[in-house]
């Protein structure tokens, strides 16, 4: 029984590393998510928030998807953002196709859209983070 301990207590925690914060929604209204995409669970790197001021947001949030490249995911996003009002402020690609930036500003709010190659190269995560401009 004192074996079982130390491997309940380990497989316990590994289950807690891999949750995702349910005080942060999934989507927002206009932010476009492209479809096959699900919430990648919270990590160092993935971690989630979620803030609603009365004229802004700060929110971040991480999905994960497989079977398109970076600049697929930057092309949806360069089409859908604008059709739910934001405006592209910059796009920043990587040398190397790995990681694309794109900015985009709608009333008092920046919203970041970062589409990277995930550390195994067969998915993709995309970070969108939103914060007073």
């Amino acid at each position: 029984m004192l074996r079982l301990v130390p491997a309940l207590l380990l497989a316990l925690f590994a289950a807690g590393c891999q949750s995702t914060n349910p005080g942060v929604p999934d989507t927002q209204e206009d932010i476009p998510v492209p479809r096959g995409y699900t919430r990648a669970p919270d990590t160092e790197e993935t971690k989630s928030y979620y803030e609603n001021h009365e004229k802004f947001r700060n929110y971040r949030i991480t999905y994960r998807g497989e079977g398109r490249s970076v600049q697929t995911v930057s092309d949806f996003y360069q089409h859908q953002m604008p059709v739910n009002g934001w405006d592209l402020e910059n796009a920043t690609p990587d040398a190397d196709g790995v990681v694309r930036t794109l900015r985009y500003t709608k009333g008092q709010e920046r919203a970041t859209v970062t589409a990277k190659l995930g550390n195994t190269e067969d998915f993709i995560l995309v970070t969108v983070e939103i914060r007073l401009k």
